[in-house]
């Protein structure tokens, strides 16, 4: 038997080719085991991680609720307050006016016969209408007594009631100039003349 050298030398290559295919064949299957083995453990990864971005966004939808109604809650007690300091300041102020009504003088003649009160208004100019007349004021006392012991000149602005308006002029003291509001009573017409 005879044996060519290139035909040894083309089988040896051809042995050396199907040695280094199988060598890569195995390779590739161990890359595409390990990808697929990657594969298999991202997925698991992804699941996993899926699973954790679920529970978080339940567990911050959870945070956010409780947050909204903390903040409702302290609101609503904010408004409780608020409306019980107004309903407080608004019976005061009725209580307030109620009180100050029932202070002031009346205006209608009194059963009881009680004097009203006379007021003293200093620096009212003397009005071109009215009647002159000379009046004089009974008890007085105090910084206006000398105002009750002399006639004084004046304007007689509204007619003799139960309240008469009198501005006294310059002829008189000057602690005595200005408009007098006389109760009935409490004062008598000494002369009227004509102005």
């Amino acid at each position: 038997m005879n044996t060519d050298p290139n035909e040894a030398a083309i089988t040896a290559l051809i042995n050396d080719a199907k040695s280094r295919f199988e060598e890569a064949h195995l390779r590739w299957k161990e890359a595409q085991q390990a990808a697929a083995g990657a594969a298999k453990t991202h997925k698991e990864n992804a699941t996993v991680l899926a699973e954790i971005d679920s529970r978080l966004a339940v567990h911050l939808q959870h945070r956010d609720l409780v947050i909204e109604e903390s903040g409702v809650t302290q609101l609503r007690g904010t408004f409780r307050l608020s409306r019980r300091l107004l309903a407080t300041g608004a019976m005061l102020t009725t209580i307030g006016a109620l009180l100050f009504a029932l202070g002031l003088p009346s205006a209608e003649p009194s059963d009881n016969g009680a004097t009203q009160v006379m007021r003293f208004t200093p620096g009212v100019p003397i009005p071109d209408e009215g009647e002159a007349i000379v009046v004089q004021i009974v008890g007085l006392a105090g910084q206006l007594e000398e105002c009750g012991a002399q006639d004084l000149d004046g304007v007689l602005v509204a007619g003799p009631a139960e309240i008469t308006e009198v501005v006294i002029g310059e002829t008189a003291p000057a602690s005595c100039q200005g408009e007098w509001l006389l109760p009935a009573g409490s004062w008598h017409k000494v002369s009227g003349r004509e102005p």
